[in-house]
């Protein structure tokens, strides 16, 4: 061979490694978190709302973490994950639906120690499906798992549900939790989103009842379904406006991007856990009454006795979507 050739040879060797080391250092970067601090009214917020879990229950939360993506309105995960940590790690959820799992985000779960794993957060390719499910592996055993993805919708990486067959270790009672994120009204298209909206209700409902039928178990189907309780108090929804601001918005239209009418038909086949719950809990200005496009429905019978929203407006720091969890007694 050649000296000129063997020179070359060397050059190319070293351009590959330096590349590969750059990937790995970026990646690295990218989901670490080690270096920012939990501000201390989001600590203070989640201290005040810290509630153990009751005996023999299991805690369902659902997270809408908000992508990295500044045409979302996102910004930098790392920080907002250091957030949600401590989040988790003050209420313990052994089941979590998550939406808007982005890269940044999957790579800051990744470098986490912790005992919870995620459900199906990759696609072919480098590509992360921004619905997944989270579970606690010391307190909770996945028995089986499955996906599906809405035949209609603006994003298969959203657009989807992503269910999990969970057993309770502590009682050895099982039950499934979903993971969805529907389509949302945009402007000049109302109807046309609409009727794609309420096709995906209707396959999730199927799923949920042949769910139910195959395993004999309650499912909860938790996420964020774009539709909204009580859509009369829509001003809720824009809490970081002034009232000014709010007073320039037409509440004709705000009520119906709201969807109200698919919140209606998902009440159809299914109970909202908030409205079924033995307690509620809230922080700030929200309550039951508060307006949502995050819920937590229930499919079959199931007690429960605690619906929370981790609602203190500190928690506007991590994402726009307030985390809210049930506590459930099996049957």
């Amino acid at each position: 061979m050649k000296k000129s050739m063997k020179i070359f040879l060397w050059i190319l060797l070293a351009v590959v490694i330096i590349a590969l080391l750059a990937f790995v250092i970026f990646v690295y970067n990218h989901g670490n978190t080690k270096f920012y601090e939990v501000p201390e009214n989001v600590h203070t917020a989640l201290e005040n709302q810290r509630v153990e879990k009751p005996k023999d229950t299991v805690r369902i939360m659902s997270s809408n973490l908000l992508v990295y993506y500044k045409s979302w309105g996102g910004v930098d995960a790392r920080p907002r994950a250091k957030m949600y940590f401590e989040l988790r790690n003050t209420f313990k959820p052994d089941v979590i639906a998550v939406q808007e799992l982005c890269d940044m985000w999957y790579q800051c779960f990744l470098q986490e120690k912790s005992p919870y794993k995620l459900l199906y957060p990759v696609a072919t390719g480098v590509n992360v499906r921004f619905t997944a499910l989270m579970y606690n592996t010391e307190t909770t055993e996945l028995l089986e798992q499955g996906q599906h993805v809405y035949s209609e919708g603006d994003n298969p990486r959203l657009r989807r549900v992503v269910w999990g067959l969970f057993k309770d270790k502590a009682s050895g009672k099982e039950y499934i939790v979903t993971s969805t994120h529907f389509d949302l009204i945009r402007r000049n298209k109302e109807a046309e989103e609409l009727a794609t909206m309420l096709s995906q209700k209707a396959e999730m409902v199927a799923l949920s009842n042949e769910l139910r039928e195959t395993y004999q178990v309650p499912v909860f189907h938790a996420g964020d379904f774009n539709c909204v309780n009580n859509v009369e108090n829509w001003e809720e929804l824009f809490y970081e406006e002034t009232p000014e601001q709010i007073a320039k918005r037409d509440p004709e239209v705000m009520m119906n991007d709201a969807a109200p009418t698919v919140y209606e038909a998902l009440l159809e086949d299914l109970q909202d856990t908030k409205l079924i719950a033995e307690e509620q809990s809230f922080a700030g200005k929200t309550n039951a009454e508060s307006p949502s496009y995050d819920h937590i429905f229930l499919n079959g019978d199931a007690k429960i006795k605690r619906y929370a929203s981790i609602s203190d407006p500190a928690m506007h720091k991590m994402s726009d979507h307030f985390s809210i969890f049930v506590d459930a007694e099996l049957d």
